[in-house]
């Protein structure tokens, strides 16, 4: 109901015939005090406010009231469902959080059904001496939806059209238009700085002044770094028609050659790197009087030029200006002569074998910045760091050599080719930006040298030298890496061991351990484990597990030391009498933490400790006695199916029997193979949850579990590779 008459209908209609009331909606505004709600409720529905419809209705002289909540649409239908059943639910009323079935013949509902098929209503009555008690609490409702802030959503158009009304609004002048868009792009953040730099820049050449558009902050940034052809128009534009225009128009020919020759040849000369004719013609006289300034005239471009449909007067300024081109050979210029003309490549030519001086580094900078190779940055960044450091502080004042120098810099960012490269890197540069760097050239390298026993060892040789501390903290941060190139490399934990007993002595010495570190140890430790070691090296591991819980023990950490104890546990032990000290010693030191856990951690150590033949009476919840503690069908897992997709199969099989201790009669599927298989998509398509081991899961079958699951199933993926993590993915779908 959009209009007010409508809405005064249906309050006329519900408080009619058939409510009992004796309200008259339309006189209510007079009512005494006592009636305050029922006139904001009428008010609700009078203003069409945003929030749901409350209205009271009586069937009989001293019957109880019955109360109607009307949403709008489904969406604030099923919210408003839960909101009148935390606060009217029992023992306030008997609503139910169903939509009342309203009946036709009834006036009163009769006038809701009227509303239309998008409104929706429950229909609630207070129980037995709760009418008061409802009231307040329906008062207390209300108030709140008063108070809650109006939601609202933004459309956001696609940038190809934004970007299309942009330059609609520069075609035709509309200058208010183009803001707007400008605007738009801002708000969503749907360009970077630089290219919001850019439109704003376009939208002042076309509205402004040239010469106030050409003392902007941002034009010396523009000229200097890669912009759009448009930008580049743009920019000549407004160069030519602030220094080249005068009242009567364009100068004559021989004085537009003189000043560009004098002022703007070096000025602009980025401009002028590559010459294309445009239909602007201020931009295409402008690269005119560059190309006849240049030691090698450009005919290709002035044939171009002159082709296209200028008028008269445009065509014969043009023509004059090419028949002044110079004819003197490049070699007769000097490196400052090509720079002042616009011949930047003939510039750095000549730059290039010239003495070092501070003019000789400005050259060839900002000429390597048009020029655009690597070669070329990194000539000009060593002509710049031969200078002494008082002349390159003095020629880092120009503005044009600033943004030139950090634009080649970030050109000449290479990025490290191998491990070795990246270590040598972190030698002479021991700065963060080198795990950036190994961050961003990492994908790219092939694990191919971690297929033979003389690779593994050589990377293990790199990870275990000595160096200074700021080094090592970079290597330790280098850990979780290159514990993802030996799972990318495909090569045996068995080959790889002495490298994750490496990266695993990096990691338990760092002093300052993230949560990062710790997910990585209990990995690596894990799996080392898992392939059996000697005496010696099981209880230096023990040892340094333990000290690494010495350092960081908290109940924060308490999922990290029951993945470490699970990953002992399950795994062969050289010398059962350590193993069994290192398990009571941490499992002990876990119960100070009893009453800190969540359920979850409190189901999976109590699991664990049986697992582990350990006391598990103080992990009981304290209304559960020790009968109890077994399988309940009240768990949320009771009749469900799970999925678990791992290839450590004794993980598998512990968590089995985990979930049917919890839930005795859920049901667990088991799935260890390496490809999309039938018995796979069997699994999946029968599970209600289907817990992934990505640790030891192959990209082919997780990808196909993705793409057969049902809408109804979720998918869950375990952290860590042990029993722990699957058990927590579990538990964690639940909750």
């Amino acid at each position: 109901m959009d209009s007010r008459e409508s809405r005064d209908n249906f309050l006329d209609v519900f408080f009619g015939p058939g409510n009992d009331l004796g309200i008259d909606p339309n006189t209510i505004e007079g009512a005494d005090p006592s009636h305050n709600f029922l006139k904001d409720l009428i008010h609700d529905v009078r203003e069409g406010s945003p929030w749901p419809w409350l209205l009271p209705r009586r069937v009989g002289d001293g019957a109880q009231p019955t109360w109607y909540a009307i949403a709008a649409d489904y969406a604030d239908f099923r919210r408003l469902g839960a909101e009148l059943a935390a606060v009217t639910g029992d023992p306030y009323s008997d609503f139910s959080p169903e939509a009342a079935s309203l009946v036709s013949s009834d006036p009163v509902e009769f006038a809701i059904l009227s509303l239309g098929a998008n409104a929706h209503a429950y229909r609630f009555t207070a129980s037995p001496g709760q009418v008061v008690p409802l009231r307040i609490a329906l008062e207390r409702l209300h108030r709140a939806w008063t108070l809650r802030p109006k939601r609202g959503w933004v459309r956001v158009r696609p940038l190809g059209r934004v970007l299309r009304d942009f330059e609609l609004a520069l075609a035709g002048h509309k200058y208010e238009s183009a803001v707007e868009a400008i605007g738009e792009i801002e708000r969503n953040r749907q360009l970077t700085a630089t290219n919001l730099l850019f439109l704003r820049f376009r939208l002042a050449a076309t509205f402004e002044d040239p010469r106030d558009a050409l003392n902007l902050p941002d034009v010396d940034t523009l000229i200097t770094i890669r912009r759009p052809l448009a930008v580049t128009t743009a920019l000549q534009q407004i160069v030519f028609d602030a220094n080249l225009v005068d009242t009567d128009g364009p100068v004559p020919v021989d004085q537009a050659i003189e000043i560009f020759s004098r002022d703007l040849a070096q000025s602009y000369g980025p401009l002028f790197t590559t010459l294309r004719a445009s239909d602007d013609a201020s931009a295409v006289r402008l690269q005119m009087l560059a190309t006849v300034n240049s030691a090698r005239p450009n005919e290709a471009f002035a044939d171009e030029a002159l082709a296209r449909p200028w008028n008269a007067g445009v065509r014969s300024w043009l023509q004059a200006v090419w028949d002044r081109r110079q004819q003197r050979s490049d070699s007769a210029r000097t490196a400052t002569q090509n720079f002042q003309l616009g011949d930047l490549d003939g510039a750095f030519a000549v730059a290039l074998v010239d003495e070092p001086s501070q003019l000789r580094a400005k050259i060839l900078l900002v000429s390597a910045v048009s020029i655009g190779t690597k070669d070329a940055a990194q000539s000009a960044l060593d002509a710049f760091d031969a200078l002494s450091l008082e002349e390159q502080g003095q020629l880092g004042l120009d503005g044009l050599v600033k943004l030139a120098l950090l634009e080649l810099r970030e050109r000449t960012r290479f990025l490290p080719s191998t491990w070795a490269d990246w270590f040598d890197r972190i030698a002479q540069h021991p700065h963060r930006e080198t795990i950036d760097l190994l961050d961003e050239a990492l994908p790219g390298w092939m694990a191919s040298e971690l297929d033979s026993d003389q690779g593994v060892a050589a990377l293990t040789n790199l990870f275990l030298a000595t160096r200074p501390g700021d080094q090592m903290a970079l290597v330790a941060d280098a850990v979780p890496r290159a514990l993802t190139y030996c799972q990318r490399s495909g090569a045996s934990d068995t080959r790889l061991a002495p490298l994750h007993h490496a990266l695993l002595a990096v990691l338990t010495y760092e002093s300052d351990l993230t949560a990062t570190d710790l997910s990585t140890i209990s990995e690596i430790a894990a799996t080392v484990l898992g392939c059996g070691m000697d005496e010696s090296q099981y209880s230096a591991l023990l040892r340094d597990l333990l000290d690494v819980w010495t350092r960081v023990k908290s109940w924060r950490r308490c999922d990290w030391a029951a993945d470490v104890l699970d990953a002992v546990v399950s795994s062969p032990a050289p010398v059962p009498a350590e193993r069994d000290a290192f398990v009571v010693d941490l499992y002990s030191q876990l119960t100070a933490y009893a009453d800190r856990v969540n359920e979850t951690q409190r189901v999976l150590l109590r699991l664990l400790g049986r697992e582990a033949s350990q006391p598990t009476e103080i992990w009981s919840s304290p209304t559960e006695s020790e009968d109890e503690i077994g399988g309940t069908e009240s768990s949320p897992l009771s009749g469900l199916t799970v999925g678990i997709y791992t290839l450590d199969e004794g993980a598998a099989a512990t968590v089995r029997g985990w979930i049917l201790e919890v839930a005795p009669s859920a049901r667990v599927v088991l799935n260890h193979e390496h490809d999309a298989s039938e018995r796979l998509t069997a699994m999946v398509r029968s599970s209600d949850i289907v817990v992934v081991g990505w640790a030891t899961a192959k990209h082919a079958a997780t990808n196909h579990i993705r793409d057969v699951k049902p809408d109804s199933t979720q998918v869950v993926m375990a952290q860590g590779r042990g029993a722990t993590g699957l058990f927590r993915a579990v538990l964690s779908a639940m909750a």
